[in-house]
């Protein structure tokens, strides 16, 4: 695996780690809130807060996602068909 593979492969890590944890605790929240009242007002601010951890690790997926997608097409972009090779081979033999 290279460096920015594993980087990636980090970062989706943390990620997914992230929105694991922002979950439970949303989780919690909202059981804690079905309690009574009093308890939405309280927790009410702290949850939209899980829910826009929830929010921004959505949108690093989607920036990881679109970083592969253009590293793959980089790559795609290197790929020759065989009749592509077979022309430059043609044109490199008659160079010659």
């Amino acid at each position: 695996m290279s460096k920015f593979e594993d980087c990636i492969s980090e970062i989706i890590e943390n990620i997914r780690t992230d929105r694991d944890s922002a979950a439970e605790l949303l989780n919690d929240a909202k059981n804690y809130i079905q309690q009574n009242v009093e308890n939405h007002k309280t927790v009410g601010a702290t949850m939209a807060k899980y829910i826009e951890a929830l929010q921004r690790s959505n949108d690093q997926l989607i920036k990881v996602g679109n970083i592969l997608q253009k590293d793959l097409q980089k790559e795609e972009d290197l790929e020759f068909s065989e009749e592509e090779l077979e022309a430059m081979h043609s044109d490199w033999k008659k160079e010659e």
